[in-house]
């Protein structure tokens, strides 16, 4: 079929980041109208709201995440859960994943979502970035 893919705000799209997925979910109207001016004026330089811009991204967009551990508090192994709280993404799961390596790929995903959720995921300069890959909507097995 030709033409383009649309996904909804409900839907989780998954996106590989090397050998993690993650989960996202587009963003809405709402949401894009409350990043547009920390967006703006972290193109004019302005660095913290750069910082809350992608710290609210990731809140927004955020959902899951698979291929990833954390240590519980008994020591063992477990896989890392995105905590959600009202459909968002906490700030504690936020400032997890920011300690990540793959955190400016997710910060770059999430951001990107204020253009809308294509089949590839490209940088600023509209060049596709290595190692990600848009697998695509989660149908959950009922």
């Amino acid at each position: 079929m030709n033409g383009f893919r649309v996904y909804k705000c409900t839907d989780k799209v998954e996106i590989k980041i090397d050998n993690i997925s993650i989960f996202i979910s587009p963003l809405t109207y709402l949401q894009k109208s409350n990043l547009q001016p920390l967006m703006v004026s972290a193109a004019t330089g302005n660095m913290d709201d750069a910082m809350k811009a992608v710290v609210q991204a990731m809140k927004y967009a955020l959902k899951g995440i698979k291929g990833v551990t954390t240590i519980n508090d008994e020591g063992e192994e477990v896989p890392y859960k995105v905590e959600l709280e009202n459909g968002e993404a906490t700030e504690d799961c936020v400032n997890d994943i920011l300690n990540m390596p793959i955190s400016q790929k997710v910060s770059t995903i999430c951001t990107g979502l204020m253009s809308g959720l294509s089949s590839r995921i490209c940088d600023p300069t509209g060049k596709p970035i290595e190692g990600i890959e848009v697998v695509g909507k989660v149908v959950e097995k009922k």
